[in-house]
């Protein structure tokens, strides 16, 4: 505008330069943009323009046309295009003789520039909507609506020409094109018909709510019309004949999906079908297609359609990222995914996971540096994840963070027996791995599911894989023939199966590792594959203060979470430094999204003081977690100090095969003798279950029995909430089975939790099995302690009587069940019988 000369004089030495030479699209862009230049200086523009059109290609010359759409007024491009109309005849420019698209396109722009008043020829579609716009312009909003809907009749009556068009010959081919590029430039490339049709007060609908809309029906026969053509993938030295063809109906499907959408309130299932088809068509051409001058739009048009299914709502961004690397693996793809993307947050979640892909391959001198560099992508992976956008990516966020936590303990072991956690309070690294691979598991397959993909319904194998690894390793230090190196490989081939590859590969990595581990071997720092997992454990909270004291308490290090609170080791304060001062178990209550979905935080807080309130009054005992203190002013979280008790779990020991008769009789008694205690103050533990009770060590040398002990009392209390169980060990008034006119005692609950809980001290199994816990509550509600498991025990008449106090364990009605002081009496007069029996006994 200030100095029109020289502006034009740095266009053209872009023009000049090497710079163009290597990408001469340049000129089209150009072109694009002359539209503002050419109102400020119009003789400049103009020449700049002549300029294009004769170095330019046929992009150019299609960048004419959509500039004579503008409309810049008096005789402004004239000249261009009659320019143009001459360098559409050279072979330079209509480029090879096999290319009907090509050749279509060129007769469809000569007709274009060419002035109407010149031709004997119908209005192109483009050139109606432009007329109905004038319409509203000059006339009437009730003429301008008229034309619009005449409009409508001419898209249907060309979609029958395309429908029924064969494209076996080079008419038709040319046909097929032309409709085509006409249907994309007056339906796809502007929402004017569909702003016009809107004149018509109700959308364009007609009346009857059944109708659908005219424009919903035009989209879904020229989307399937489109997926019908372009659903086969290319084969690897497959001809691509008639290129510009197969690119105008890639570049029709793309603008489809971004056009396509909710007309007027009109968002009916429809829409989500037509985008569920159209993602994964376009998803399974990104993997299948062999490399082709089609790629890169293929991949621009399934990163739109993963788009359209966040904008509508029907997917988050976790489910698009894990289906798109469920069929990409190659990190080139992945980067075009990302540069075809709109929303900057897809962007970059797709960049993180090309990153982790690129890491994961890298052909590194040692392992270990490839492993770390894995480790360090896929937690950078979880800071791309967008924040707060949905619950599906939190919980894929969360999942992922989990899974590197494991990885890091195992990274960091220095031998099986530090894997398997034998003598080690942090306890075994495979089963943490085991319960968050299967969650990773669950939401990939999930986010498969929704995006339309077919799938068996059956758990994920990667779990029970990683399981049999555990089982595996402890067999090998038992000097029992194990296949632990079969069990790994077992393991990597399930994750591969059942997660995004290249998460799997950063997993593969370090089990594979443990293979050559010795069975035993002193714990030493060490280069490892990722950052050492120090023994003080997981990762501390944000939240602790800098002095990492709580209520007078040195915090060492985080043992577990759950959804209502986290536990960590603690010292007293003025110990902290003692290594042989005294440890603690200390609860801080956090209030997250699991509890608030049905507790205000002050209720949320009261349940915690409750816990504490029934704590103090259970009196000291051998087979229970001892209350050390309960604070509930310390800063910045009240805080609840309970004696820590180390050892394994009843739970691991009965999956491990660990368990023995002798010990299966100690575990009885004392829970049982435990449970009496509190049961005397009319408290209940009312989660009572194999992983809350623990075989200290003994304190001694010798061979003493370890002392079983009662933990985690976070639903104990005085009264029964619904709820207030485990699956497998719940009582059916716990699921809302109540007798009528009847409170039940918390006493009654914890009794048939025990006799499920001594079913499976006795044989190794759960009372009931099933595919789901609502498939295990049923059978909790459906007996009244007549189960054929019992009755096989039966069979063993010396074990009558013990069987009997099981079966008056799970009546139905609470009245009827005995006391746990009754079951211990059995189970003491059933002992020297038992005590001749092998572990575990026979169900069958």
């Amino acid at each position: 505008a200030f100095d029109p000369s020289g502006a034009l004089k740095r266009c053209q030495s872009v023009l000049d330069s090497a710079f163009f030479k290597s990408d001469r699209g340049i000129a089209s862009a150009m072109i694009l943009g002359l539209s503002r230049a050419a109102e400020a200086e119009p003789d400049a523009a103009e020449e700049l323009l002549v300029a294009l059109i004769r170095i330019g290609g046929l992009d150019a010359v299609e960048a004419l046309v959509e500039l004579t759409q503008e409309r810049i007024g008096n005789d402004f491009g004239d000249w261009a295009a009659r320019l143009a109309i001459t360098r559409l005849a050279d072979p330079e420019v209509r480029g090879p003789e096999d290319d009907d698209g090509r050749d279509a396109l060129c007769a469809a722009l000569e007709r274009e520039l060419k002035p109407r008043s010149e031709q004997d020829r119908d209005a192109t579609l483009r050139e109606a909507l432009d007329e109905a716009r004038d319409a509203f312009a000059t006339g009437s909003a009730r003429s301008a609506y008229t034309q619009a809907v005449a409009i409508v009749k001419t898209l249907n009556e060309q979609l029958d020409k395309l429908e029924a068009t064969r494209e076996h010959s080079r008419e038709s081919r040319m046909e097929c094109f032309r409709v085509l590029r006409e249907l994309d430039l007056a339906l796809l490339e502007t929402s004017a018909l569909s702003d016009l049709l809107v004149l018509g007060g109700d959308g364009g609908k007609a009346k009857g709510a059944s109708v659908p809309h005219p424009l919903g029906e035009v989209f879904e026969r020229l989307t399937q019309w489109l997926l019908m053509r372009e659903r086969e993938p290319l084969f690897p030295g497959e001809a691509l004949p008639h290129r510009t063809l197969r690119v105008r109906r890639l570049r029709a499907l793309l603008h489809t999906v971004d056009a396509d959408g909710a007309f007027g309130d009109e968002k009916n299932a429809d829409l989500r079908e037509r985008r569920l088809r159209g993602t994964k068509i376009l998803l399974a051409r990104t993997r299948d297609d062999a490399p082709s001058p089609l790629r890169r739009i293929v991949h621009a048009a399934a990163a739109r359609s993963c788009e359209a299914l966040l904008r509508e709502d029907i997917a988050e961004v976790s489910d698009v990222l894990i289906a798109v690397v469920t069929h990409l693996s190659s990190e080139a793809d992945l980067v075009t995914f990302a540069e075809a993307s709109m929303v900057p947050e897809v962007e970059s979640v797709f960049r993180a996971y090309a990153t982790l892909v690129e890491r994961t391959e890298r052909q590194a001198r040692a392992t270990a540096m490839r492993t770390r560099a894995g480790m360090d992508a896929l937690r950078q992976l979880t800071k791309h994840l967008p924040a707060a956008s949905g619950p599906r990516v939190e919980a894929l966020r969360a999942a992922l963070l989990r899974f590197a936590s494991c990885l890091e303990a195992m990274a960091s072991a220095s031998s099986l027996t530090e894997l398997s956690g034998e003598g080690d309070e942090q306890g075994s690294r495979f089963a943490p791995l085991a319960d968050t691979v299967e969650t990773l598991a669950r939401l990939v397959d999930g986010a498969r599911r929704r995006l339309g993909e077919m799938r068996p319904d059956e758990p994920p194998a990667c779990a029970a894989a990683m399981r049999l690894v555990d089982l595996s390793a402890l067999h090998t230090m038992r000097g029992n023939e194990s296949a632990y190196g079969d069990a790994v490989a077992g393991a990597v081939d399930s994750m591969r199966e059942e997660l995004p590859l290249h998460i799997a590969e950063v997993a593969a990595n370090i089990l594979v590792a443990t293979v050559a581990l010795p069975i035993d071997a002193p714990i030493q720092l060490r280069e490892s594959a990722v950052p050492l997992l120090k023994r003080r454990g997981a990762a501390l909270p944000p939240w602790l203060p800098p002095s990492r004291t709580l209520g007078g308490f040195f915090i060492l290090r985080a043992l577990g979470a759950g959804a209502v609170g986290s536990v960590f080791v603690a010292r007293r304060a003025e110990e902290k430094a003692d290594e042989r001062a005294q440890r603690f178990a200390l609860k801080v209550p956090e209030y997250g999204g699991t509890a608030a979905r049905t507790l205000s935080e002050e209720q949320f807080l009261q349940l915690f003081r409750d816990e504490a309130g029934a704590l103090l009054a259970i009196p000291q005992h051998p087979n229970l977690a001892r209350l050390v203190t309960f604070d509930g002013g310390a800063k910045p979280k009240p805080i609840l100090v309970m004696e820590l008790i180390e050892g394994p779990t009843l739970e691991r020991l009965i999956e491990t095969g660990g368990l023995d008769m002798a010990r299966a009789i100690t575990v009885m008694t004392g829970i049982a003798s435990g449970l009496g205690a509190m049961h005397d103050i009319g408290v209940g533990h009312l989660d009572l279950k194999p992983s809350n009770v623990i075989l200290r060590d003994p304190d001694g040398p010798g061979p003493a029995l370890e002392t079983p002990v009662l933990v985690d009392f976070g639903l104990a209390g005085r009264k029964v909430r619904p709820g207030c169980a485990t699956a497998n060990y719940g009582a059916p008034e716990v699921w809302g089975l109540l007798p009528k006119g009847h409170v039940p005692a918390p006493s009654c609950t914890d009794v048939y939790a025990f006799g499920c809980m001594m079913v499976e001290a006795l044989t190794g199994q759960t009372l009931f099995d099933g595919d789901s816990d609502v498939g295990i509550l049923m059978s909790h509600l459906s007996h009244d302690g007549d189960l054929p498991m019992l009755d096989a025990l039966s069979m063993d008449e010396e074990l009558i009587g013990l069987i009997d106090g099981i079966r008056g364990c799970l009546r139905q009605d609470p009245r009827k069940r005995l006391t746990i002081r009754e079951v211990k009496e059995r189970i003491e007069a059933a002992t020297p019988v038992l005590q001749q029996r092998r572990w575990p006994l026979a169900t069958a």
